[in-house]
């Protein structure tokens, strides 16, 4: 049997915490190992003694972070432990998701069925900036491979991390008419310009949500943002059992139900659009922080 893991990233919400793992916990853990990164603060104790109160004492890993490493750094050096401790497939969560009951079935899934071509497993069908997520839970067994990228449920097999850990740093930037080109440093931003750079590379994104988020605000997400966006995700309510018996199925997006293919079919040109701006500026670090700097400069100047 491989080792499966689940790593959860922590700082500063005990209600919203509690909430992730209880509704973790309703998933079934049965060979399941958690890890729970928690970052430094007046919560850190209290977050810990969730985790030990909710999960299994035998099926928990706290890691107590000594400094702030921050929302791109915690989550891979939470990854980077679980794999270190000889995981073959690692799931990603953040303190203020929610989890579907059969999240841990699909995860399952992946894990027999991984091709060379897939480089992640996202638990939302979602595209990193965009509002335009999906869930038709009406479709539970439905999957489907995407050009798309979403942090909010990240799946990895050891091959996946592989391949995508020595790009979660990079610099990556996007050129928008009539905007300066602006930095981005959040690594989920990284990981879609490294699956937008390479046209055989896909993303398996389920029909209906196996994960969302609950938080209303947070490093790069804002009330209004939270509210387009995940607003409207209602999460599959298939039990783990039922996943099992019925399983799951992975369609061509021309073969989805017609009242979601256009929504698909949408998601596909927004991410091939950016794909064109990603593969033709392929900024340095250096450049970004001048350009970065620059936009600042201008923003200061202009709310003097």
């Amino acid at each position: 049997m491989p080792k499966k893991t689940i790593t959860i990233t922590a700082m500063e919400r005990p209600a919203l915490f509690a909430d992730m793992v209880a509704s973790l916990t309703r998933c079934g853990l049965d060979r399941w190992h958690v890890y729970v990164a928690i970052e430094p603060g007046d919560h850190q104790e209290a977050l810990a003694q969730i985790a030990m109160d909710l999960l299994p004492s035998d099926q928990i890993t706290i890691l107590r972070n000594p400094k702030q490493l921050g929302v791109r750094e915690n989550p891979k050096a939470a990854i980077d432990a679980a794999f270190g401790d000889r995981s073959d497939f690692n799931l990603c969560l953040e303190e203020d998701f929610l989890l579907a009951p059969d999240a841990l079935q699909l995860a399952d899934w992946y894990i027999a069925n991984a091709q060379p071509h897939w480089v992640c497993l996202n638990l939302l069908a979602a595209s990193c900036g965009s509002t335009g997520n999906l869930s038709a839970p009406a479709y539970p067994e439905l999957l489907f491979e995407s050009k798309g990228f979403s942090s909010i449920g990240l799946g990895l097999t050891r091959r996946n991390w592989d391949q995508l850990r020595p790009h979660w740093s990079a610099p990556t930037a996007i050129r928008r008419k009539g905007y300066h080109d602006i930095a981005v440093d959040g690594w989920d931003h990284a990981l879609f310009a490294h699956l937008l750079k390479h046209p055989a590379l896909r993303s398996i994104h389920p029909v209906a949500a196996r994960c969302t988020h609950v938080g209303a605000t947070g490093t790069y997400c804002t009330p209004t943002f939270q509210d387009a966006a995940f607003g409207h995700i209602a999460l599959a309510l298939r039990d783990a059992d039922a996943a099992a018996r019925d399983g799951f199925s992975l369609v061509p997006i021309a073969r989805l139900p017609q009242q979601i293919v256009g929504h698909v079919r949408a998601q596909q040109d927004f991410a091939n659009l950016l794909a064109q701006q990603v593969t033709r500026f392929e900024p340095t670090r250096s450049y970004l922080y001048d350009r970065l700097s620059h936009w600042n400069r201008k923003r200061r100047r202009r709310n003097q």
